[in-house]
């Protein structure tokens, strides 16, 4: 290669000003109270490397056989709800407007093709198209998973530590981070001869917000280690612990997440819905989201602390029990971006630190053969030798554990770990 004198100069410009340049930094980081937070993203960055290079292994066979099945279900789906609206074979599903003309002349009329105003319908061609988009996104994402494979039949996803505002993971090229429980995950398996290992945190946004608030209620449950939900659901239906159905803790399900984070009524109503399949009228939710909060007066407390403050809009920023921090919108239309940015970037930053400072302790001490291949949201992934299964097991949950607590000391923080030889069969 030869390279000319020009070149050769701006190459050495390049790096003339790096050490000068990182003195800047630093006493910015210094200044901003960063330099912790600095010292966990800067010692992560070998961990995540290698967990893209490891890479996890797919069933390309099975993955093949979804996205042909599916794509042959939504075919029939898609002559299903021509059928039903009674409409030829022009008709595009996929196109909002078509659809709409569709169901008008059906005697359907409708302002929108969404989800949510699908669900609400009493025609069997609603149904028929939430089921057709149901197969296309199955079809789509088993394609796009292929299309990741690597030679050595693994994918090796991007992980970006710092892809969202909060200071969780990110991930791309695909995104492991929107793979649901189900047919998809049981395409992730294990190389032969190993087992999956997969942790996660139980519950842990609500238990940290429990320990910020503090919220006592909350946080007695769980040092007794109780099931904060069935609680819940005791406390806002008015019924005995024991009385409480499966249903029932559904809505606790709802309520708890949804809550914490200031939804309102109508809010949880919409959450509720598209997340735990749980149907609530308005007014049921603000009976709920009343019961709630009286029962957690914390909770209350933190969060009409955080109402005052952001209604200040003084240059507003939220921070993590480590110091990451987040700068939040100023102005009054976006007041609620504001308060729900300053419950939520403590709670969900803080939990992610957790999780990175775990990921470390995991990879400083994992035994040989053992590597981690993914993690998502409050789960990390290891792939390991049989015979090293029980070892890294116990290893995980000890190690997540002890991050998490160095975060938040006196935390109650359960950490479940199961094996198996794919990921869904680690839920």
């Amino acid at each position: 290669m030869l390279l000319t004198d020009d070149q050769l100069a701006y190459a050495a410009n390049d790096v003339a000003h790096l050490h000068a340049l990182a003195d800047t930094l630093r006493s910015g980081l210094l200044e901003a109270g960063l330099t912790a937070v600095a010292a966990l993203e800067m010692s992560l960055i070998p961990v995540v490397v290698a967990m893209e290079a490891n890479g996890i292994a797919v069933d390309v066979a099975e993955l093949t056989r979804l996205s042909d099945t599916h794509r042959l279900q939504a075919h029939a789906c898609a002559a299903q709800v021509r059928h039903l609206l009674g409409a030829d074979a022009r008709l595009n599903p996929g196109s909002p407007d078509q659809l709409k003309t569709a169901f008008a002349a059906a005697g359907v009329h409708i302002d929108s093709t969404a989800e949510a105003v699908l669900t609400t319908l009493d025609h069997p061609g609603a149904a028929a198209v939430l089921e057709l988009r149901g197969c296309e996104k199955v079809a789509q994402q088993a394609e796009a998973l292929l299309e990741a494979v690597s030679r050595d039949g693994r994918i090796h996803a991007q992980f970006d530590p710092t892809g969202t505002e909060t200071g969780r993971f990110s991930s791309k090229q695909p995104n492991l981070q929107n793979i649901g429980r189900g047919v998809m995950r049981s395409c992730f398996v294990a190389a032969p001869g190993h087992v999956l290992v997969g942790a996660d945190y139980s519950q842990i946004e609500l238990r940290v917000a429990a320990h910020l608030a503090p919220e006592p209620m909350m946080l007695a449950a769980y040092e007794r280690g109780e099931d904060l939900h069935r609680q819940t659901a005791a406390l806002v239906l008015r019924k005995a612990p024991e009385e409480v159905t499966k249903a029932d803790r559904q809505l606790a399900k709802a309520v708890n997440f949804g809550l914490i984070y200031g939804q309102t009524a109508k809010g949880l109503v919409e959450y509720a819905r598209t997340a735990y399949g749980v149907a609530l009228t308005e007014t049921e939710a603000r009976r709920h989201r009343d019961r709630f909060f009286n029962a957690y007066a914390g909770l209350a407390a933190w969060h009409d602390r955080t109402r005052a403050r952001a209604e200040a809009d003084d240059g507003m920023e939220a921070r993590t029990a480590l110091g990451r921090r987040r700068i939040l919108p100023r102005g009054r239309e976006v007041f609620w971006q504001r308060f729900a940015g300053a419950l939520n970037s403590p709670v969900q930053g803080g939990a992610a630190d957790g999780m990175k400072l775990a990921l470390r302790l995991v990879a400083e001490r994992l035994p040989s053969g053992s590597r981690i291949v993914s993690t998502v949201h409050d789960e990390l992934i290891v792939e390991t030798p049989l015979a090293q299964a029980a070892e890294v097991k116990i290893l995980l949950e000890t190690a997540m554990v002890e991050a998490m607590q160095q975060n938040f000391p006196g935390l109650p923080v359960v950490v479940e770990a199961k094996t198996g030889q794919t990921w869904e069969e680690l839920k």
